[in-house]
């Protein structure tokens, strides 16, 4: 299962939104589509969320844990 950071900011309640260089990775290279899993962790490492990849945008992934 792939990994990513972000910061503790973009995780806010039932929504984390990643973005920069990863929204590339996971749409062009991984190639991840809607509902697939991923694991975020915020920078601070405090807790790794078990999420679902909700929305794929241009500059932008949404994701529900």
């Amino acid at each position: 299962m792939h990994h990513f950071f972000v910061a503790p900011s973009q995780i806010q309640g039932t929504h984390i939104l990643i973005d920069g260089p990863d929204v590339i990775h996971i749409r062009n290279m991984l190639r991840m589509n809607h509902g697939e899993a991923a694991n975020v962790t915020a920078s601070t490492g405090a807790k790794v969320y078990r999420a679902a990849i909700a929305d794929i945008g241009d500059d932008t992934v949404h994701v529900n844990p």
